[in-house]
């Protein structure tokens, strides 16, 4: 195309990316053992702490993303329109903690997610006196 910078031609769509076009780098996860709790950290840039739910049902805690599309109705001049609208969402089984043990945070793009062990009961060994 004549007089269209080629930054903007659509590279992407090469065969070499094909199998890249349903992969979403969002919401990948670390998860690591510290002891007494399990750390996960969960890629989620561009969402802020407003758009971001976290919640526990059945030993699963879920998070949720979800950002809404721009409803301006402004005519925007946009070339290319990319940015994502819409939700994501990754569950993980947990046990049963209560939520008030766990602890999270967003920081640069990264969910922190601090969450306790279940702490396994050791049978206790009893007696029973002889008369």
């Amino acid at each position: 195309m004549y007089g269209m910078d080629p930054f903007f031609n659509d590279f992407f769509n090469f065969p070499f990316f094909e199998n890249r076009k349903n992969h979403h780098p969002i919401m990948k996860t670390d998860i690591k053992t510290n002891g007494d709790s399990y750390t996960l950290a969960i890629d989620i840039p561009g969402f802020s702490k407003d758009e971001i739910t976290i919640s526990m049902e059945d030993g699963y805690l879920t998070v949720n993303a979800s950002k809404k599309e721009e409803t301006n109705t402004e005519e925007k001049n946009y070339v290319r329109h990319e940015r994502f609208s819409g939700s994501y969402s990754r569950s993980f089984y947990v046990g049963e903690i209560t939520e008030e043990k766990i602890n999270a945070k967003l920081e640069n793009g990264v969910l922190t997610i601090i969450i306790p062990k279940e702490i396994e009961e050791q049978p206790v060994k009893k007696y029973i006196e002889i008369k």
